[in-house]
């Protein structure tokens, strides 16, 4: 925890609510956890375990649990054709372009999503300015410009906010990122 832990609510799996676990900068926190490598190397993987995790869907929406639970399959299968598409010239730029927009869109997904289960404010006070407006528009660009400017950090902080990493470390090869047998959501 990185401060402050007499303002912290929790849910009933113990999730802070009102704020981050973490700040947006403390992924170095973890610099030696799968967590934070899987971030830094392979950010849609850990999409799609975020996704998993929360039980979302591929695009970040709510479904039903037959189509939540193919979602890691899913981004990752789609992730290694955009990889292998990458050999050619013209479609594998097209392609990785596209895919990169699309991560940015769920990854703004996820993180609103997140917020607004956790009750988390927006975090960019330079983008918000003096007003602090908290219309849908400024949160959206507000979760943009954390996905974009800093992929890595965003999705380490994400990850870490849904679960105890001191407690559960996270894992690289699973479909959630966490250890089996660990609870879903610490």
């Amino acid at each position: 925890d990185d401060g402050d832990d007499a303002a912290f609510l929790e849910d009933e799996f113990g999730v802070p609510t009102g704020r981050w676990r973490t700040d947006l900068c403390s992924c170095c926190d973890v610099l030696m956890q799968s967590t934070f490598w899987l971030s830094f190397c392979c950010p849609p993987v850990v999409a799609a375990q975020l996704l998993t995790r929360l039980n979302l869907t591929w695009n970040g929406k709510e479904g039903p649990p037959e189509e939540t639970s193919l979602t890691y399959n899913r981004v990752v299968l789609t992730y290694i054709c955009v990889l292998t598409m990458g050999l050619f010239p013209f479609v594998g730029y097209l392609s990785t372009f596209l895919f990169f927009v699309f991560m940015i869109y769920v990854g703004m997904r996820l993180r609103g999503y997140m917020r607004r289960r956790y009750r988390i404010p927006p975090s960019s006070a330079f983008l918000l300015g003096p007003t602090r407006s908290t219309t849908p528009f400024w949160e959206q660009a507000d979760d943009c410009v954390c996905l974009f400017l800093c992929t890595c950090c965003s999705f380490v902080q994400m990850s870490r906010h849904t679960h105890n990493d001191k407690e559960y470390p996270g894992y690289a090869c699973t479909t959630n990122g966490l250890e089996y047998g660990s609870p879903g959501i610490v």
